[in-house]
């Protein structure tokens, strides 16, 4: 029987439809290998895939909670300069009203100051006028007193003629 089998194998063996079936198995079964291999492969990508979605993802949610907290920090900012602003506007608002009232008060002062210059000026002239009103009666005087020495003079002398 050994015998039989080994004719039927030979016989089977020897036939180029064996082979060529045989060849197609030994490449079905390397295919189906290497199609294994590709199939963990893919799966190796298709996770390392979903892993990098995970990350990206992650990352993107930590970036837009970033984005989130500096948008508001700098709107509390912004809110807090505005006031600053407004502050800031309203002092100089002040400050050169209070610089008009200073002009004002200061054009006033000025104003004051060249009618004192004139009154001042007015007096001076006066004052001169005055005191050469008081030289012109000084030497008035003057003259009279040696009018009044030269009569009683001549006066004496003829009370000593006489």
């Amino acid at each position: 029987m050994a015998e039989a089998f080994l004719k039927a194998a030979h016989t089977f063996t020897s036939d180029n439809g064996y082979k060529l079936i045989e060849s197609l198995v030994e490449e079905s079964m390397l295919l189906k290998m290497q199609l294994g291999s590709k199939t963990k492969e893919t799966d190796d990508l298709r996770a390392e895939i979903i892993s990098l979605k995970t990350r990206y993802e992650d990352r993107l949610q930590e970036n837009l909670e970033i984005y989130r907290r500096q948008r508001n920090r700098l709107a509390r900012e912004n809110v807090a300069l505005e006031k600053d602003i407004i502050t800031l506007n309203t002092v100089i608002y002040e400050k050169d009203a209070t610089t008009t009232k200073l002009n004002q008060i200061l054009d006033g002062i000025s104003t004051q100051l060249d009618h004192f210059g004139q009154w001042l000026d007015q007096e001076k002239e006066k004052l001169r006028i005055t005191n050469m009103s008081m030289e012109t009666l000084q030497q008035l005087l003057t003259d009279k007193d040696m009018g009044i020495e030269s009569l009683e003079q001549e006066l004496r002398n003829e009370e000593i003629a006489i």
